[in-house]
Formats: C-alpha cells, structure tokens, sequence
C-alpha cells in the first residue's frame, strides 16, 4: 500500500542522458515524478524558474559533479557557483550530489559550507535508487558530510587558479618585483574579500529561525544617512525594539568609525560597566585576568556598542572588512541592524551594502540638505542617488509630518519613495527614555503609534506569513501592510 503512496517531486541534472534517463525510469518505479532531465548547469535555473512559474514546488534535485562540464573544461567554480545561486532562490530544495571528485577536493568543502549535505563520492559510497529514496526523504546529517570540509591544498581552486605570477627583469628588476608583489597584494586583498563575502551569505543563508511557527531566514540590514544629526540612530533603535517586541531577535551593532553613543544613551555604566564591544575583544590583547565582559543584552535586544571611554573611535585598518564580518557571523539573531550613521563613506560599508538584505536612509525634512542630495552635479552625494536607485534600498523620514509630504518639492521628488515616515516626538518624552535608559517604544503614549508606523519597514523585511499572523494577533488594519508611504497629487 505504501508503494502508491506520492513521494515528491525530482529534477535530474547530468550531461550523461542514458544514466540521467536511468534514474527517472527506476524513481518513477517508486512514485517520485521526474519532472526533467538537465544536460546542461545553464538550463537549470531556468527550468526551476518555469515550473515555480507553474506553481510546481520541486522537492529534490539529483546532480552530478559534471553538470559544469563545457568541451573538457570541467569548471567546477561554476557548478559552485550555481548551486549557490539555487541555495539563494530555492533553499527548501534537496540537493543530491554525485561528485568524480576525490575526498579533499575544495569544492566538496565549499558544497558543504553551502548547506548541501548529500554529497556522494564515485567510488566511495554505494549508489542507487533505494540510496536517492532514502536521502529525498530524509537528507544526511551534518556529521555525515564534515569530512569532506577538510580540503587538500593538492588542487587548483579559486583564488589560486587566479594568482600572478611574479616577473623579473635584468632592467630595472627591484622595481619591477616591487610592483608585482603590490600588484600580488591588491589581487590577494579582492579575492580574499570575495570569499569573506561569500562564506557570509553561506552562513545566513543556511540559518532560519522559526518565530510563531514561521521560518523567518537570517537577514543584516545597514541604517544610516547622508547627513549627520539626522536621526538614523534613534531610527535603528526604533527598529530592533520594534522586532524584539515582536518576537524577532535582534542584534544593534553601533559604528566602530564614530564616537560612542549607545552606551551611555542606555545607561551602560550602570547597566554593565565591565562591558567592551566585540571590536574590541577581536582587535586588542584582551588580558584574560581582567574582568571583561563582551555581551550586553537589553530588551532582548543583543548590543554590540563601544564604551566611551576604553574605546576610541576606530581606524578602518583597526577594523576591517574581514573582522567586522566575523563579529556578524558571531550573531545570533534573525535579524542584525548595523547602524552606519554617516560612515558610508568607509570602505567597509560600501562592501558590507553587498551582502546586506536591505540599506535604508534616514532623511529629514531639511530643504537644503534635500537639494544637496537631489543635486545631479554635486559630486558629495552621488553615492546617496546611486544607493537610492537602489531596489534594495528604502528611505525613512524622520522628524516628519504628513503635512510636510503635501507641499510640491517632496511630491516631486520623493513620491512613493518613503518606507515610513518617524514623526517628531514630544522633547520631553525623548529626554525621560533618555534619562531611564530605555526605548521610547516602551512608552506607553506611544507604543501603539510606533508600532504601526514600523509596520511598513517590517513588511519589507519579514515573510508576509509572520506578518499575517502578528497583524491577526494584535488585531491590527491590513491597510497597514503591502505599501509604501504614497502621495497623492492634489490639482486644487
């Protein structure tokens, strides 16, 4: 009776037709349905995009190692690649891999950190239908693939397949060995940076915490501004109590580039006064005899801030790419917010808008500073225009008033453009959250009204599910949900 039972939906890839065709034949046999049969690694994106077109949901792919295969180029950076790119769109996937490839090969350990588990080497483990029948069901551990992370320097990958090779001449040979190990270094750096990236967005991508019974996938977002005193950090403090208050964990992480302000904003001398920042803990000799503590959470909110006074604001050779990458590998949370303030232009955070989910700016309504960034000629804010064309990228206004949106220039130039809008709060509300070390989503005057305001910047960053279920929790207007902030034009 169980052999009638359904058991999922399978697309094969292989350029080998006769064995591909083989193993559809005998799935059939136990009552999986094959929808296709891939030749070529090009085609098999496409055909995954066709049948979620369809409303077709794929269960399992089969693939093998040389799917990449062009002429007799192998290309198996591309095969990673690509599979990296279905681990992005289709991470729910199972994907059983048939590698040629030797334990030790560096592709076998990057296929790993993606996620992929089934990995199945030819000569090594018994392949066969009942082998695919009992994987598609349930996929292999992790204890069973951590082998294959370690990877011999034996093979050419990656960025070595990409090194320079050092030339030499009997004329002017110092100088020309000087600008090849400069040349060497500049190469080395990019790659390097390549593959911090990458390892990132393997990490989050195989990290899904589940809120309310919903799968909500790990994301980072950057919050900051053209300009300064513009609010964006009281904007990311909105932020992370919002999410914490709705059940998402959150980590705040201040800019190690500018002077220290969480800290004190929430009382930190008194909260936690043995606490330094993670930059500090992964960039000083931290004495192990000292009474250091490096994690601080508020509100359910993980603080990742600089203490005013043992930490001075740091040198981007002080923190760089890679360290300020680790430091958000090491979060927990579903959701980490760093808050940029007016860094973007650091280096480091034009590489971090890469790999981030979502960039917002905070803007206020200043006539000057909203002509300087409109400006097409001024060269001082053409990042900001390139970063607003930016699908990725929302605007937030803050000390705004819907009055504001109804006069002509911001008609004209910001229509539809704005997540939310952060009206102006009482002086004296700000200044008693201030004093008490606490959020001003906690104010009871105004926990509602922040809450719906932030909604719109939720949607943006949550499943519509989660959504779904905490506006039917709290009872709240589905016109809150699914737009932007709009602005009608008015001819009278």
């Amino acid at each position: 009776m169980s052999e009638d039972v359904f058991k999922g939906n399978v697309l094969i890839a292989s350029p080998n037709f006769e064995f591909a065709e083989n193993i559809k034949k005998h799935l059939k046999k136990r009552n999986f349905k094959v929808f296709n049969v891939v030749v070529a690694l090009e085609y098999l994106m496409e055909s995954l995009d066709k049948l979620k077109e369809e409303g077709t949901e794929v269960d399992a792919i089969i693939l093998t190692s040389d799917i990449g295969k062009k002429l007799n180029d192998k290309r198996l950076e591309f095969v990673a690649d690509g599979l990296l790119e279905i681990r992005e769109k289709y991470s729910e996937i199972n994907i059983v891999l048939l590698a040629n490839e030797k334990e030790g090969h560096p592709f076998l350990a990057e296929v790993v950190q993606m996620g992929i588990y089934n990995v199945f080497v030819k000569g090594k483990a018994k392949i066969d239908i009942d082998l695919f029948e009992e994987v598609i069901g349930k996929p292999k551990s992790f204890s069973y693939a951590a082998p294959f992370l370690k990877s011999s320097n034996d093979y050419r990958w990656r960025d070595k397949a990409t090194s320079i090779r050092p030339v030499s001449n009997q004329r002017g040979e110092k100088d020309q060995e000087e600008k090849t190990e400069e040349k060497q270094e500049v190469v080395k750096k990019e790659i390097n940076k390549q593959v911090v990236k990458r390892n990132y967005q393997i990490n989050v991508q195989n990290n899904v915490e589940k809120v309310v019974g919903v799968p909500v996938d790990k994301k980072m977002i950057l919050v900051g501004s053209p300009f300064s005193r513009s609010g964006s950090t009281f904007v990311s403090h909105l932020i992370a109590r919002g999410l914490s208050k709705m059940g998402v964990t959150v980590t705040y992480v201040e800019s190690p580039y500018s002077p220290a302000y969480s800290y004190d904003r929430f009382i930190g001398h008194e909260k936690n006064p043995e606490y330094r920042s993670q930059f500090y803990q992964y960039t000083k000799d931290v004495d192990p005899k000292k009474k250091i503590v490096f994690d601080w959470t508020l509100e359910d909110i993980r603080l990742v801030t600089k203490h005013p006074t043992n930490e001075p604001i740091y040198q981007s050779d002080e923190v760089p790419f890679d360290v300020f990458v680790k430091i958000l590998l090491s979060s927990p949370s579903t959701v980490t917010i760093v808050d940029v303030g007016t860094d973007w232009h650091e280096e480091v955070y034009q590489d971090l808008r890469d790999i981030a989910s979502k960039t917002y700016l905070v803007i206020e309504p200043d006539i000057s500073n909203i002509q300087l960034l409109e400006d097409p000629d001024n060269e001082k804010t053409e990042y900001f225009r390139k970063m607003m064309k930016d699908e990725k990228n929302g605007l937030i206004g803050n000390r705004f008033d819907e009055s504001i949106m109804k006069h002509d220039i911001m008609k004209d130039l910001f229509k539809d453009k704005f997540s939310t809008l952060v009206p102006v709060f009482p002086a004296n509300e700000v200044f008693k959250s201030q004093y008490e070390g606490s959020f001003i989503n906690d104010t009871k005057n105004f926990d509602k009204q922040i809450s719906d305001l932030l909604l719109p910047v939720f949607d943006e960053l949550l499943p519509k599910e989660f959504i779904k279920r905490y506006r039917k929790k709290n009872g709240l207007l589905s016109g809150l949900f699914n737009k932007k902030y709009s602005i009608e034009r008015s001819d009278g």
